[in-house]
């Protein structure tokens, strides 16, 4: 956001994400920092990001106060101009960049079609990372689970097994806390 600000020569810039369990977008980042954005924490999301949601398509608006105002989001959003950016993933709109200025500028046609291809690459990026991710979990608990059967081959005592298990989940798989529990006979206690 940082980056995109000031190279854009804007004052300030969100990262709205969608919520597809509640159907909503959720502000997940803000540049500088959530005060340039505290007006809209009353209100679900900024009319701008949710116009771009809905159409999939980069938006430049001029009176971004006027339309925030006139969406329920105050008189102190962040005025002037804003322009915001669908992040595409398969066809998907999972999230939008908005970035706002302070006054109004002139709508720049290029650099709306560069935020589109800007929005395909961040989705790719955003999917690699998920996938790194992923593979690095997959990872740690396959070293979870090889530590575990060789434990099981060394250790004969069964309290000392769990504490084992128990370690091994901590330590390998970066797990924050763990137990092991034994089922009763079926009889209450």
């Amino acid at each position: 956001l940082k980056t995109l600000c000031t190279e854009m020569q804007f004052v300030t810039g969100a990262l709205w994400e969608v919520d597809r369990g509640v159907g909503a977008l959720t502000k997940s980042a803000a540049w500088p920092d959530d005060r340039a954005w505290s007006a809209m924490q009353h209100a679900p999301t900024s009319s701008v990001a949710l116009g771009v949601w809905r159409e999939g398509t980069a938006c430049w608006v001029n009176d971004a106060q006027g339309l925030d105002a006139a969406s329920g989001m105050g008189r102190d959003a962040p005025a002037g101009t804003a322009l915001a950016f669908p992040i595409h993933l398969h066809g998907e709109v999972i999230g939008i960049i908005e970035l706002r200025s302070q006054v109004a500028r002139a709508a720049e046609p290029d650099l709306l079609a560069s935020c589109q291809t800007i929005g395909t690459h961040i989705a790719q990026y955003l999917e690699r990372r998920a996938q790194h991710r992923s593979i690095e979990r997959l990872n740690r608990m396959h070293r979870v689970l090889s530590a575990v059967n060789s434990t099981i081959v060394r250790v004969h005592d069964r309290a000392r097994l769990y504490e084992e298990f128990c370690r091994i989940a901590v330590a390998l798989g970066g797990f924050d806390l763990a137990w092991v529990g034994e089922a009763g006979d079926g009889e209450a206690p």
